[in-house]
């Protein structure tokens, strides 16, 4: 019998994307990529959400709990299977799949078979699956555990139009090219330091700004530079 616990979940991870239950533990996060909320399924989908496609240049969108029907090279028919769907900025698509286990990531083909409400037609297609294991991911935990901090300075201006700002922190960066956090905030003392922090976020989380994250999480004392 479900629980009330199982069933506040299941509501849950349901208004934030149709997943499949899980006794893991359970993340809603904002996506400044997707410009949305997600559910995510477990830690490990947290830290590569955060460290491999919201944070990755190259991934224009992703979808966690895809439901794909995929073929294996070593399969002789389609089954159906919940994966990560990512499209990539050149428009190609990948699968990706977490695994548990110490296996680092692995790189393959599978095949893929996709239908679109917009069309009557099943496109099959071979696309480039990535495997991630758990091992790998533990190796990113503190990384994502820091870059959460700029996912919160993201989401305290979403949904919100800060164009002066905005164009104040573009210019700051463009003059600069490099610096210490603190020195943006200086440049800019005129405006809100907590919108020009939700901007900068934003524009390190686009990909343009490179940050040192190695030793200590986002703060005033963060080295940047343009990429």
């Amino acid at each position: 019998m479900a629980t009330l616990k199982s069933k506040l979940r299941a509501n849950l991870m349901s208004s934030h994307g149709a997943r499949k239950n899980t006794r893991n533990a359970l993340w809603v996060v904002y996506s400044p990529k997707s410009k949305a909320d997600l559910s995510l399924a477990s830690n490990n989908e947290c830290v590569y959400w955060i460290t491999h496609l919201e944070t990755a240049p190259g991934v224009r969108a992703f979808k966690f709990g895809y439901d794909g029907e995929i073929k294996f090279e070593s399969e002789d028919g389609f089954r159906n299977r919940e994966v990560i769907r990512v499209e990539l900025t050149n428009g190609e698509i990948e699968i990706h799949v977490l695994s548990t286990g110490d296996g680092g990531v692995i790189k393959g083909n599978i095949t893929l078979r996709e239908r679109f409400a917009s069309r009557p037609v099943v496109e099959e297609r071979q696309v480039p699956l990535v495997r991630v294991y758990s091992e790998y991911l533990r190796q990113h935990a503190l990384k994502a555990t820091r870059m959460l901090k700029l996912i919160g300075f993201a989401s305290q201006i979403r949904e919100c139009k800060h164009d002066v700002t905005t164009a104040a922190v573009e210019l700051a960066i463009g003059s600069m090219k490099a610096g210490r956090v603190q020195q943006i905030l200086f440049s800019l003392s005129r405006h809100d330091p907590m919108v020009v922090l939700g901007v900068f976020a934003e524009k390190i989380l686009a990909g343009g700004i490179e940050i040192d994250l190695a030793e200590h999480a986002f703060g005033s004392h963060s080295y940047w530079k343009l990429r």
